[in-house]
C-alpha cells in the first residue's frame, strides 16, 4: 500500500513526467531507422513494462506514464547514438546506402543487433528500478537521497541500493582511500550492470564506485 509520501509522488510522476514528455514523439523518433537498435530499445521497454505493470498492478494510465518516464529518461535517438558511438562501420552506413550491402556492414549490424537487445534490457531494467523506487513506492532510506540527487547514473544506483553499511564493513569490502568523515553514509548497490557503492554526506552523494569491491 502506498504511503501518503508515496501517493503525492505518484500525483507528482504522473502529473511532471508526462509534460516533461509530451514530446513522446520525438523521444521515440529514430534517427538511424535502417538499424535495429530503436525497434530493440522500445521493444525492451514495451515487453518489461507490461511485467512490471501486472506484478504491481497498475492501472493504463500509469503503464503509459512509466513508458514515457523511460523514453523521457533516455530518448531512443541517445540510444541509438550509444549503440554506434565506436561503430565506424554502422557510422558509415548510415550515409552511404551503396555500403549497407557490403558483408562489413551486414556483420556490424548483426553485432549491432544482439548488444542493443541486451543493453536495452539492462537499461530498462534499470529505469523502472528508479521509477519504482522514486515515485511509486519510495522508502525512508532512498527518499532523502533522491532529493538531494539529479544524476541520472546516480538515481540507478540509489534506487538500487541494498543496504547501509557500517564503516567497519565498508573499509572490508572495499579499498577505497576516500578521507570519510563521522556524518558520511555508506551504501552498497547492485544495478544491472554491476554492483559498487555510495558515499552521502548530508544525502548528497560526494563519492561512487562501480566494481571496486575486494572480496
Amino acid at each position: 500500500m502506498l504511503t501518503s509520501y508515496g501517493i503525492s509522488s505518484v500525483i507528482v510522476a504522473l502529473l511532471l513526467v508526462p509534460q516533461a514528455a509530451t514530446a513522446l514523439s520525438t523521444d521515440t523518433a529514430p534517427t538511424h531507422p535502417e538499424l535495429p537498435a530503436a525497434k530493440n530499445y522500445m521493444h525492451a521497454a514495451e515487453v518489461a513494462i507490461d511485467a512490471f505493470g501486472r506484478k504491481l498492478k497498475l492501472p493504463a494510465q500509469q503503464r503509459a506514464a512509466t513508458l514515457r518516464y523511460i523514453f523521457h529518461r533516455m530518448p531512443v535517438g541517445e540510444f541509438e547514438k550509444m549503440m554506434i558511438k565506436d561503430a565506424a562501420y554502422l557510422q558509415k552506413g548510415s550515409t552511404n546506402v551503396a555500403f549497407r550491402q557490403t558483408k562489413r556492414y551486414r556483420t556490424a549490424l548483426d553485432g549491432c543487433d544482439w548488444v542493443s537487445q541486451q543493453m536495452a534490457s539492462l537499461i530498462v531494467r534499470d529505469a523502472l528500478r528508479v521509477y519504482e523506487r522514486k515515485f511509486l513506492r519510495p522508502d525512508s532510506l532512498t527518499a532523502p537521497l533522491f532529493a538531494a540527487n539529479s544524476r541520472q547514473e546516480t538515481e540507478a544506483n540509489i534506487a538500487n541500493i541494498d543496504h547501509q553499511a557500517s564503516r567497519q564493513e565498508f573499509l572490508k569490502r572495499t579499498s577505497s582511500t576516500f578521507p570519510l568523515r563521522a556524518e558520511d553514509r555508506l551504501y552498497f548497490y547492485t544495478t544491472a550492470f554491476g554492483g559498487g557503492y555510495l558515499i552521502a554526506r548530508h544525502n548528497k552523494v560526494v563519492k561512487e564506485n562501480e566494481g571496486m569491491f575486494e572480496y
